[in-house]
């Protein structure tokens, strides 16, 4: 009797918990769901209010698929593109075709798939750089997207990025640099050396100075790049973006820091060198190897012909020595507070003009001239 009732209140239980959660499985109609009315299958979809998963729907074509892209609402849109990269093979030389529609919104379509294309768009890679220059900005971001998706294959679109980058970058400056750095190795540096002499490669530093990770990534590229457009770039203010970008780069110090003394004492633009004297401070402060040839070339740049480079080396030297720029900011703390006190009580007007010249003789370029002799003489001795 016992088991009749265990068996009963068991089936009673599992077909509540059929109830509620159903088995999962396609539609009980089987028709394909509207373009923008989609209803996720029972126990797929909604996981939760607000959480949209896609999942592999077998059935309908690239047209199909497409349309809910193009036309859909927005799950519509994410659940076919997510079927368009299950199949990529027929989907990417369709979706490179499309990027030439005349329909703006087609093109927007297109080039957002194409991101969930990743290696099978890498043989239609000329298709999507000239979606680099289409007029419509999402045409452009979604391409430069698709590029980054590729990996290593991104690597042939290199010298068409570096061309964009010169150009602006069509307002995605930070994605196509992060690919010139990351995907394209050896041709993304080669692609850069050879517009060293554009005078527009300002543009490509710029873009590279607003990456993070100047630096850090798997290779030496970018070291590589600022180190060659910094001695041979025959446009000054190139050379000066880069002294200025190797001051703060983590990656390959040594090739950063013989790269700035080499321009701190070889340079013919005074803007170069001054700029060379406070990167090269700036490594040398991180790098306790890099303070003594530092401070050689510091010193023979304190004695340069330009006085804004004598200035930033004395500078630069002063930053290699903190104890003395404590010293420095002491003296200058208490001869303040000295003249205040004389200017509170009333003091002679001599007392006060007195103290006055004691503050101005302080100079921040004396202490750094006495900091960079001691230093040069200690390594001298």
């Amino acid at each position: 009797m016992n088991r009749f009732l265990c068996a009963a209140v068991l089936a009673t239980i599992l077909a509540a918990c059929e109830k509620k959660h159903p088995p999962a499985g396609p539609p009980d109609s089987g028709a394909a769901p509207a373009p923008g009315r989609m209803a996720p299958p029972p126990g797929k979809g909604n996981i939760r209010p607000g959480t949209f998963i896609p999942w592999v729907e077998p059935g309908r074509s690239f047209d199909q698929w497409f349309a809910d892209v193009r036309d859909g609402s927005r799950d519509a849109a994410w659940q076919g593109k997510f079927n368009l990269g299950q199949m990529r093979a027929e989907a990417a030389p369709r979706l490179a075709a499309l990027l030439a529609d005349p329909d703006p919104r087609t093109r927007i379509a297109a080039a957002d798939a194409m991101t969930w294309m990743r290696e099978a768009g890498a043989p239609h890679i000329e298709a999507i750089v000239r979606g680099l220059d289409d007029s419509e900005r999402r045409v452009r971001f979604h391409a430069a997207g698709a590029l980054k998706a590729m990996g290593s294959l991104a690597a042939p679109a290199a010298p068409a990025i570096v061309r964009h980058l010169m150009r602006g970058g069509g307002g995605n400056a930070h994605e196509l640099s992060s690919t010139l750095v990351y995907n394209c190795g050896q041709d993304g540096e080669d692609a850069l050396i050879a517009a060293l002499g554009e005078d527009d490669f300002i543009g490509v530093l710029a873009a590279f100075e607003s990456l993070d990770s100047w630096g850090r990534g798997s290779n030496d590229v970018a070291v590589s790049i600022l180190d060659r457009a910094l001695r041979l770039s025959p446009v000054p203010r190139i050379r000066r973006a880069a002294a200025d970008a190797l001051g703060v780069t983590q990656n390959d110090p040594a090739l950063a820091a013989a790269s700035l003394l080499h321009a701190l004492l070889e340079d013919s633009h005074a803007d170069v060198r001054a700029a060379s004297a406070r990167a090269l401070a700036l490594i040398a402060r991180d790098d306790t190897t890099m303070v003594q040839p530092a401070l050689r070339a510091l010193g023979e740049a304190a004695a340069d012909a330009d006085p804004t480079v004598r200035r930033r080396a004395l500078r630069a030297a002063q930053a290699l020595e903190p104890a003395q720029r404590v010293r420095w900011m002491q003296e200058r703390a208490n001869l303040e507070e000295q003249l205040a006190v004389l200017e509170k009580r009333g003091a002679a007007g001599d007392e006060i003009e007195r103290a006055r010249s004691q503050l101005e003789e302080l100079d921040i370029e004396r202490w750094a001239q006495e900091t960079l002799n001691a230093a040069l003489a200690r390594l001298h001795s």
